[in-house]
């Protein structure tokens, strides 16, 4: 039992003596060593019976220096120093989650949410953007965090976030889609979507399609995972200006330079109906979120915003 004990608790020597008079137990002195002396009895049952079922080993002089040199930045130190120094910029969106889900569970009604304040002493009690829809001043940036730049300088005419918002698709003038991670900043890949410039894209509402449109007036179909599904042509050798889903996903609305905005079944990729009616390009098109009428803008002074029927493709009004 000496020499197991000896070697687990790396010593130089252990001696069993006689305990007090009368007390029958048993003293355990270690000398030469790094670990404690124990001359209670109970001490000395319980240290041998720890020593021998868990191994329990105390840490040596020279280990302890080495401990003392890294905290200190010198040696090993060093280089966790420069690491920590060299981490990636990036915004850290769980400080605000969190305050949000502490803040919700003394909330009984929806005016008891604590109000933003614009000064940075409150900047510890900051509320995820999507929890104030009602004050969208809070919303506001006023810091520039950091420009990113591709591979090959070039112009972005569109882009649109991801479903999930931890990712930024950019349509480029190349016909290249760029995905950016958005805590980050940093480019993950590039995809050759198009044969010509990215002037419009938009994701369904069911968050399962995103679908993009060129300067050659071609439309394409894309899953989450970057897969191309469908290819047509929708409006011939002009530019696709503007996207945008019905309520319901089943149509699509696109807006071209020729000065028409076209209905498309989704699914078929028919044209149903093309409305004519401004005087020049058709810039930007949307569909109502829940009701059956479309606006459009387009580059004419006289005319500049329509409203449409969707289902009989009449102008209602011109603004």
């Amino acid at each position: 039992m000496a020499a197991m004990v000896a070697n687990q608790m790396n010593v130089q020597s252990v001696r069993f003596g006689a305990g007090p008079s009368g007390s029958g137990g048993v003293t355990l002195t270690i000398s030469g060593g790094t670990g404690p002396s124990i001359s209670s009895p109970t001490a000395a049952n319980n240290g041998l019976r720890r020593t021998a079922a868990m191994g329990f080993r105390m840490p040596t002089t020279t280990a302890l220096q080495q401990m003392d040199v890294m905290m200190m930045g010198d040696g090993p130190g060093r280089r966790l120093r420069k690491n920590v120094a060299n981490v990636r910029r990036h915004v850290d969106y769980v400080a605000t989650v969190l305050n949000h889900a502490e803040s919700r569970l003394w909330q009984y009604k929806r005016w008891q949410k604590p109000v933003q304040q614009p000064d940075e002493l409150y900047q510890n009690t900051a509320l995820p953007a999507r929890c104030t829809p009602e004050t969208p001043v809070d919303c506001i940036l006023t810091k520039f965090v950091r420009a990113a730049m591709n591979k090959v300088k070039c112009p972005v005419y569109s882009l649109c976030w991801t479903p999930e918002g931890k990712r930024l698709i950019t349509g480029a003038s190349t016909g290249e889609f760029t995905l950016w991670n958005g805590t980050a900043f940093n480019f993950e890949t590039i995809l050759q979507a198009h044969d010509s410039a990215i002037r419009a894209m938009t994701w369904s509402h069911n968050e399962q399609w995103l679908v993009s449109a060129d300067h050659e007036g071609f439309i394409k179909y894309w899953q989450p995972n970057m897969n191309n599904v469908h290819m047509y042509q929708a409006h011939k050798d002009e530019p696709v200006r503007g996207l945008s889903f019905a309520p319901t996903d089943v149509k699509l609305a696109s807006a071209s330079d020729d000065g028409t905005v076209r209905i498309w079944d989704f699914a078929r990729c028919v044209e149903e109906r093309a409305m004519r009616g401004h005087g020049s390009e058709v810039r930007c098109v949307a569909w109502h979120p829940f009701k059956g009428m479309i606006v459009t803008g387009s580059r004419d002074s006289q005319q500049p915003v329509k409203l449409w029927d969707p289902r009989t493709g009449d102008c209602l009004t011109t603004l």
